[in-house]
């Protein structure tokens, strides 16, 4: 698990608060483009979810059963605050069915909405059940349970159809097959499943493309023939790619074809990153050993001990083990779809690895000299300048 720094907030020229997060943009074939943190975190998306959780509302035909308006729809995927458009659109929606808001699940709670909240408290009322923020998405659960012919006094249990059907949309739309979900209670007394990040990608970006026609069907009167969309024409290279840097420590880019595992994909390139960093850091303890082996003959001395390079064979392994999958993006190269990962060893790591490369050699190493063999190791340099300087 691991987060990504999204954002920095400053009072004042001071640091005040740090914001850390994930973030996975997928496209509506459902493939991941462009990733921060690690996508495969699980989590709960909660009201996030409201808009998949009410597909089964127009699937049914409870929508167009009730001749319901897309302010109703509006109200099933949100999270109101109460105000009294809301709440009687809420009533006027239970009393279609017969019901009545003390037939929702959700308990009663305050408006969000100061206005309204202050004018009730004027009024002496007191909150009700149609108040709370989830009660749309309520109503559009017991929508279903009364026209699919279900008990509407259980529609909120995880045993009920209504509730059932939801790992079935949700894997629809390209999110986790039903039993591999991991199921919670939310606030309002729904049933809420835990969900990795990039599943909740896909199935948002499958929402806004082409299940939105669906909607249109399923809610709409009539079928709507959708023109092809053309996908935007993908990135350049990203920057990282093709000059993968991190200031202080080690950084490799790696591309391998992708498959349909991005898990696979990612652990693949990922290896090739950390095996390439292992030849970068070849390459720079010859350079070590070359520096070294010349200011000790130039003061007169002689080299003793084991070399920087045989060392840096023994110990690397362990060190870049901490390395890890900084940045992720698909990108297409020559037409075909590529997952790129850039794998970096931080500058604090890099220098645990340079002082047990040091140590681990018996050399007596002056702290000046030290000092100078830790700048270059840690210096970023082309390619051809570590080979020149090797070939020296």
């Amino acid at each position: 698990m691991s987060y990504e720094t999204l954002c920095r907030v400053y009072r004042g020229g001071i640091l005040e608060s740090v914001h850390q997060g994930t973030v996975v943009v997928a496209d509506t074939e459902g493939n991941i483009r462009f990733s921060l943190g690690d996508p495969h975190m699980l989590y709960f998306p909660r009201s996030s979810l409201k808009m998949i959780q009410a597909l089964e509302f127009c699937r049914s035909g409870a929508y167009r059963s009730l001749g319901l308006s897309p302010q109703h729809l509006a109200l099933c995927c949100a999270s109101h605050d109460a105000e009294p458009l809301h709440t009687d659109m809420i009533k006027d929606w239970l009393g279609k069915m017969n019901l009545s808001a003390d037939n929702l699940a959700c308990g009663p709670a305050q408006p969000n909405h100061e206005r309204t909240k202050l004018d009730m408290y004027k009024r002496g009322e007191q909150p009700t059940r149609a108040h709370h923020e989830c009660s749309g998405k309520h109503c559009g659960f017991i929508s279903t349970a009364v026209h699919q012919g279900h008990d509407t006094a259980t529609y909120h249990l995880p045993e009920n159809p209504v509730q059932r059907k939801l790992s079935e949309n949700m894997a629809l739309m390209g999110g986790p097959a039903p039993g591999r979900i991991f199921w919670a209670v939310d606030g309002c007394r729904l049933p809420t499943p835990a969900i990795l990040t990039e599943e909740m990608a896909v199935m948002t970006a499958k929402f806004a493309g082409t299940i939105s026609v669906f909607l249109l069907v399923s809610c709409g009167g009539s079928d709507p023939k959708p023109e092809k969309q053309e996908m935007p024409k993908p990135p350049m290279l990203p920057d990282w790619v093709l000059n993968p840097v991190i200031e202080g420590g080690f950084a490799s880019a790696e591309c391998v074809p992708a498959t349909n595992d991005m898990s696979l994909d990612r652990s693949q390139a990922t290896a090739q990153g950390r095996a390439e960093i292992s030849r970068q850091l070849g390459v720079k303890t010859k350079v070590m050993d070359k520096t070294y082996q010349n200011k000790v003959t130039t003061a007169g001395g002689s080299v003793t001990g084991n070399t920087f390079e045989a060392v840096s064979k023994q110990v690397s392994e362990q060190y870049l083990q901490g390395s890890r999958a900084s940045k992720v993006e698909y990108v297409t190269i020559n037409g075909k779809n590529n997952l790129c990962v850039m794998v970096t060893l931080d500058p604090a790591s890099s220098k645990k690895l340079f002082d047990a490369i040091v140590d681990g050699s018996n050399r007596q190493v002056s702290p000046q000299d030290k000092d100078v063999l830790y700048q270059e190791f840690k210096a970023f340099k082309a390619q051809e300048e570590l080979d020149q300087e090797t070939a020296k």
